[in-house]
């Protein structure tokens, strides 16, 4: 099982992320059966991982103003 949880601040400056992987430490068990042949794979991740991330958004991004292409030239 996998989670994550996100908060951001009012003014959207601010946030915190923390994510899980593997909490329960779970196995998987595949199975394939075709006609007379039977696969079974039996998987343990033995490890669980969690991260946490504080992200801050600096302020003052002004968008560059692009020219329209000039298109006289291309048969239009």
């Amino acid at each position: 099982m996998n989670a994550k949880l996100q908060w951001s601040s009012h003014d959207g400056k601010w946030g915190l992320r923390i994510n899980g992987s593997n909490i329960f430490n779970n196995k998987a068990d595949t199975r394939s059966i075709q006609g007379n042949q039977d696969y079974r794979m039996k998987i343990n991740n033995n490890w669980a991982t969690v991260t946490f991330a504080v992200i801050y958004k600096f302020g003052g991004y002004k968008e560059k103003k692009v020219k329209a292409v000039d298109t006289s030239r291309m048969g239009h």
